[in-house]
């Protein structure tokens, strides 16, 4: 495999693994009361 692919790829899985981490801080934060504003704080993240 080309070295630039397996580098993009560890970095994708790091980039992955540090959003599910901060999406689980932020779950922990909002109560089940307010899936809305999850979401739109999920949508600010993506812009």
């Amino acid at each position: 495999m080309d070295i630039l692919v397996y580098a993009y790829l560890v970095f994708l899985e790091k980039l992955v693994a540090q959003i599910l981490e901060e999406t689980r801080l932020l779950l922990q934060l909002y109560d089940s009361g307010r899936p809305m504003s999850l979401l739109v704080h999920l949508q600010f993240l993506c812009h």
